[in-house]
């Protein structure tokens, strides 16, 4: 997949790491924050660590070998909507939920913004998957690109919020769509007729 260095960048010092995962904390506190700048605090938590752009997922997707995509929200997020041919794979249980598949396929993890699924990256790492990346933005960058997900085998502009605060995060159309969804996970509407749906796993 093409995005992300596979090297690792050199990093900054452990302070400034920690100044970044205190910072986000406030920002997801105060509720007011765009999605570029909880993107840039993701990546200064995760730092040097394997990313993959929306844009290169999505082509990697319609590829002849596309990665196995592991959703690592929870399941009733899960339920609102999600990537075509994706693994449910709560955080919590990560490495339980792909411990049959191959150490060498390429993965990629997602969540809402990237911080969940960059903690289940190096989880996997550790658990010896030699080729894992973390989706730069997470699936609120994904909708926000003008992408759709799916939902019950039809494509969806909905992505469920996580909570009040962050659901600021998302624009319309699917910040439109949200209001009935809540942590329950209520069912998303769908996308016009014509939309352009997530590629299809093969």
């Amino acid at each position: 997949m093409h995005g992300s260095a596979d090297k690792k960048a050199p990093g900054p010092p452990r302070k400034s790491r920690a100044g970044g995962a205190l910072a986000l904390a406030l920002l997801l506190a105060v509720g007011v924050w765009p999605l570029g700048v909880t993107r840039g605090l993701v990546a200064l938590r995760f730092w040097g660590d394997p990313r993959v752009s929306a844009e290169a997922l999505a082509e990697a997707l319609s590829g002849a070998r596309p990665p196995m995509v592991v959703d690592v929200r929870g399941a009733d997020e899960f339920a609102v909507s999600h990537l075509r041919g994706a693994l449910s794979a709560p955080l919590d249980g990560v490495e339980a939920a792909l411990a049959g598949v191959d150490r060498g396929r390429a993965l990629v993890a997602v969540c809402s913004v990237g911080y969940r699924s960059g903690a289940a990256a190096r989880r996997l790492r550790a658990a010896g998957f030699r080729d894992v990346r973390n989706l730069d933005g997470g699936l609120f960058g994904w909708v926000n690109g003008g992408r759709t997900l799916e939902s019950g085998g039809a494509a969806t502009r909905a992505v469920h919020p996580y909570s009040a605060l962050w659901a600021t995060l998302i624009r319309a159309p699917a910040r439109a769509e949200r209001g009935a969804l809540t942590r329950g996970g209520a069912r998303p509407a769908r996308a016009r007729p014509g939309a352009a749906a997530a590629p299809p796993r093969r």
